[in-house]
């Protein structure tokens, strides 16, 4: 089954989806709200494969982005002892 919607309240359509019909995966093009990131989080904690598109020219645009960062994993800040950085490196290899 595929169902193309584009309402405005298309988060509460998306809910509505999973809640009725528990597809395997369901595709939205272009999160651009806030709503529409946290029905978007909600499909993906639930096991559904989420396929989305959203504007933005870099990766870095959508972390600095209040409404997507939280699809996106956010940011975090790592401190490495300079001294075990050359031996972490060489792990990844």
């Amino acid at each position: 089954m595929c169902v193309l919607i584009r309402l405005f309240n298309i988060n509460q359509v998306l809910i509505e989806a999973v809640e009725n019909h528990m597809p395997q995966a369901i595709v939205i093009d272009e999160i651009g709200t806030k709503l529409e990131a946290m029905a978007a989080s909600t499909i993906a904690q639930r096991g559904i494969q989420l396929v989305a598109t959203a504007h933005g020219v870099t990766i870095e645009n959508l972390i600095m982005n209040p409404s997507l960062e939280m699809l996106v994993g956010g940011i975090q800040v790592r401190i490495f002892c300079i001294i075990l950085f050359p031996k972490i490196l060489s792990l990844g290899k």
